[in-house]
């Protein structure tokens, strides 16, 4: 009993502290300091840097008047400060809709963003708000200028810089962003000129301090100019999180550790809990290659700002590095979304796709089209090894020539000098320059380059040898073993290159370049199964690699599987990879290819629904309107296209086409130009405008654009070629066979005496063109291109016995043809000749999955009375290609002539469906029907 009051009494003495705390509490909170005090303490907090304590006062601040909308911004601007872009963020949002001073927000907010990487966002956001106040309009279009400059828009940064430059030239940001924007055009001296003005007009502007740092290092290789820069800006504002950043990373950079520690140290003493140290330690982890240190001290910062551009481009390098390539890869593809023009970024996602031998995704990311981004020669070489791998040499050795161009001073200029070398015929003082620079140091560029130039040069043996040395460097396993096969296939040794490419899958049996060449021997000796069974091998690793899926889809089409099967197998592809969009527009063309037009427009609608910035899959959505007749949405993808790829002409051709289409031909030949604007020698742009030129009644465009192209082309036959076919459409018959005549002295003189054939029986001078084509024979014995032509000329007319002679002809050139083959047992059908089953089946034989072979097939089949043998020809062809009114209909008569009528009747009762709309086709239908009955 004494002990419950005892118990009873405590509880009482204990509500009573406590009600007296509470009471205290609340006493404090509403007497003090008032909310204006406490702002104007933050003030100076923020000013001396003192960050924390800002806090503080601003949160006590904050207890008193939540609506404070300068408690608000004030906590805003100390966050940022201190590094936390996520928070300040919300702060300022906060303090804007409580109505606090746009002129002081709307700057700030707008730099926490551009800080955060959301550089999209700021444009969308501030691209188009006008501030009254003039130094916070032109810091805010400073930041809006800088987003346009990180997102690689360079030319609609500096418009921006120069607006804000007539406002306010002596604006300091402005006058240092207009520096690093022009630096590669007015050239590195006048850049630091500017700089080195401001910093003697203002020597306390630390972030002129930190510009100078940056031009001296980049610009002229200054490093003690930029460490003198750096160690001034600290000096001045001893937290200066960017001024620590790049002095440790350049000293970090001369692998002299002890002055970067002493650096980090400094740092880490005055920004103990800045973001910015957390990531400098973990650059130093990666410079010490403790990659899993790293990896902790990323994944913290990813918490705090899981939107950061750089810190995801950071982590995803770090995941590269501990071999995650998943997680790498899903890192980098968000920092690639959030900013798809940070070319760092981008780099980084390519070396992960090229590690994984997936090169087509490589270059997708790296956007070699695009020459507006590869102005960055680390990139150029990474576009360079994509093609490399991808068994492009010649490609790969244009792009190593133009990475080491563009980086004269770089350590890889001996490689660009023996390049040069090689493109002006001194290959082997290029080739002992080449392999000094390899022998030199374990850089692998030079080796590269090296085994690039031989492989083009079909020297496989000195490809063998480069790869021996690049192998010594223990470089990637699956990467030498790939190269060595393709040296080998090179050689003409599929033995040694099957071999080598298996060692290769020992190595990674992942690696899909390996795949993909084992796989195209398999297809070379018809062995689709044995294909088939390599791309299962690694889908049993990674069941959800979409190329790998999808290129088993792609076997499938080729070997004529039935449309469920070969559509389950796409659908199986993008469920593996939803983000390639590869696989999609295989599932489109294979729609089209079997002339199933709506549903290719609807799947290539979803397509583009999922992925709406692919260019790829946007293409592909135009192309099938326009084969629907829906060309006024084709002219809507295509602009769209053009806005994702405005560098590239490529858009503007097909948007060119589209016009043209709908009716359009001024908007047509505007898009053409546009597209030469870009690329000024564009053949297929060229030609196009000449086509539209006559259409429109223009000759003398026409012949402006034909005198461009000879201009350009001085020693090419094509400009003779276009003058040729412009005389010839004007009808000035000895104009066009001079200029064709004349172009076959030129290089390459491709199809120039077909051109003049046509043109002499244009003109109605058919005895010209007979001796002008024996002629031409007598020089020219063993040219099959005009050899084929003839027979088809000879086959136009009906001339069966002079068709026949051209395709015999033509047959000992190339026997095993079988397209020549099968030209010949049907000519022999025709004519009622004997021997064309054998002709027949040869043909099928080396080319068992072309309908059109099996028709005429079937054909010799029933002409010999071998019917079994025939109809089972012709089902097969009618599987190959179900939707072919013309096929069907002579399968058709192969199985009336065969005596299978109730074959023949489902047949025609199948082609009076699908051959609507085609009144030949339905006569002749009716026409066999009639006979069937007799």
């Amino acid at each position: 009993m004494k002990r419950t009051k005892r118990n009873e009494t405590r509880r009482q003495l204990s509500s009573r502290l406590n009600l007296l705390l509470i009471s205290g509490a609340l006493v404090s909170g509403c007497g003090g300091d008032s909310v204006a005090d406490l702002n104007s303490k933050a003030r100076t907090h923020i000013d001396k840097g003192d960050f924390q304590t800002a806090s503080i006062e601003l949160k006590n601040a904050l207890q008193k008047d939540g609506n404070s909308g300068e408690a608000r911004f004030l906590l805003g601007k100390a966050l940022f400060k201190a590094g936390d872009m996520t928070a300040a963020e919300v702060e300022l949002r906060k303090a804007h809709a409580a109505g606090f001073n746009a002129t002081e927000v709307q700057p700030l907010l707008a730099q926490v963003m551009l800080s955060a990487g959301q550089f999209k966002k700021v444009i969308a956001e501030f691209g188009s708000v006008k501030l009254q106040d003039q130094a916070a309009a032109s810091d805010l279009g400073t930041t809006v200028a800088s987003a346009h400059a990180y997102l690689g828009e360079l030319d609609t940064a500096r418009k921006q810089i120069a607006t804000v430059l007539q406002q306010s030239p002596r604006h300091a940001r402005a006058v240092m962003l207009d520096a690093r924007l022009n630096v590669n055009v007015t050239g590195i001296d006048a850049a630091l000129a500017q700089v080195k003005s401001l910093v003697a007009a203002e020597p306390d502007n630390v972030e002129a301090l930190l510009l100078l740092g940056a031009l001296l290092l980049q610009g002229k290789q200054d490093t003690a100019g930029a460490i003198e820069a750096y160690r001034k800006a600290i000096a001045v504002k001893s937290d200066l999180v960017e001024a620590h950043s790049a002095l440790v990373g350049l000293l970090l950079a001369q692998r002299d550790p002890q002055p970067a520690a002493a650096a980090f140290d400094a740092m880490q003493k005055r920004l103990p809990n800045h973001p910015q140290t957390r990531l400098v330690a973990a650059q130093m982890a990666v410079q010490r290659g403790d990659f899993k240190g790293a990896r902790e001290h990323v994944q913290h910062l990813l918490r705090l700002a899981p939107e950061n551009v750089r810190v995801l481009q950071f982590a995803g390098a770090v995941e590269l590095e501990l071999g995650a390539l998943v997680q790498a890869e899903a890192l980098l593809n968000k920092a690639v979304q959030l900013a798809p023009e940070l070319i760092s970024a981008r780099a980084v996602l390519a070396r992960i796709h090229l590690r994984a031998g997936q090169t087509d995704k490589a270059l997708r990311v790296l956007r070699p089209d695009s020459d507006a981004t590869l102005s960055d020669a680390s990139m150029l070489a990474l576009v360079a090894e994509a093609y490399l791998q991808s068994g492009a040499a010649a490609v790969a050795e244009q792009y190593f020539a133009r990475a080491v161009k563009l980086a004269p001073k770089d350590g890889k200029i001996r490689t660009a000098l023996a390049l040069m070398q090689l493109s002006k015929g001194r290959s082997d003082a290029a080739f002992e320059e080449l392999q000094a620079v390899s022998a030199a140091g374990p850089d692998t560029t030079a080796d590269m380059a090296l085994i690039a130039v031989r492989l083009r040069n079909n020297d496989s043996v000195g490809a063998l040898s480069a790869i021996e040395v690049l192998e010594r460097k223990k470089a990637d396993g699956a990467t030498v073993g790939a190269l060595r096969g393709r040296a080998y296939l090179v050689g003409g040794d599929v033995a040694n290159a099957r071999k080598s490419f298996e060692q290769a899958l020992t190595s990674n049996p992942t690696y899909l370049p390996a795949v993909m060449a084992l796989s195209n021997l398999d297809l070379a000796d018809r062995n689709i199964p044995a294909a088939q069974k390599r791309f299962e091998a690694v889908l049993k690793v990674e069941p959800k690699n979409g190329p790998v899926l999808r290129s088993l889809a792609e076997l499938k089409i080729r070997a004529g599987a039935p449309r469920e099967e070969v559509m389950k197998s796409l659908a199986e592809a993008i469920k593996g990879d939803p983000t390639d969009a590869l696989s999609r527009v295989l599932q489109v063309e294979y729609l089209m290819s079997v002339k199933d037009v709506r549903t290719a427009e609807s799947t290539a609608q979803d397509a583009v629904a999922a992925l709406p910035s692919s260019p790829e899959l946007i293409d592909a959505l135009g192309g099938v309107q326009l084969q629907s007749g829906n060309t006024q949405q084709a002219v809507i993808s295509f602009n769209k296209l053009v806005q994702l790829r405005p560098g590239s002409p490529q858009p503007y051709l097909r948007l060119g086409d589209a016009y043209l289409r709908a009716g359009d031909v001024t908007a047509a030949i505007s898009s053409l130009r546009r597209a030469l604007e870009i690329t000024p020698n564009l053949l297929p742009a060229q030609r196009g405008l000449i086509t539209l030129a006559l259409k429109s009644k223009n000759p003398e465009m026409a012949l402006a654009v034909v005198r461009d192209v000879k201009k350009q082309r001085p020693d090419e036959a094509v400009g003779y070629l276009l003058e040729g076919e412009y005389r010839a459409v004007m009808k000035e018959w000895d104009a066009a066979i001079a200029a064709f005549t004349a172009g076959l002295s030129k290089r390459d003189p491709v199809g120039l005496q077909l051109r003049i054939h046509k043109t002499l029986q244009a003109a109605k001078r058919n005895a010209e063109a007979d001796r002008f084509a024996a002629t031409w024979l007598k020089d020219h014995p063993k040219d099959g291109a005009f050899i084929k032509y003839l027979g088809d000329v000879a086959l136009s007319k009906r001339d069966f016995a002079g068709a026949e002679q051209r395709f015999k002809e033509l047959a000992v050139l190339d026997p095993e043809n079988p397209a020549v083959l099968n030209n010949i047992a049907w000519l022999y059908l025709q004519q009622s000749k004997p021997g064309a089953l054998p002709l027949a089946e040869k043909a099928v034989k080396l080319a068992p999955d072309n309908a059109s072979l099996l028709d005429t097939l079937a054909q010799a089949l029933v002409a010999e009375k071998q019917y079994p043998r025939a109809i089972e020809a012709g089902k097969r062809a009618i599987q190959l290609l179900p939707d072919n009114v013309g096929l069907r209909l002579s399968i058709a008569k192969v199985f009336l002539n065969a005596g299978d009528k109730a074959l023949a009747s489902a047949e025609l009762d199948h082609l009076t469906q699908a051959a609507r709309g085609s009144p030949a086709a339905l006569a002749e239908v009716e026409s066999l029907r009639a006979l069937m009955q007799r």
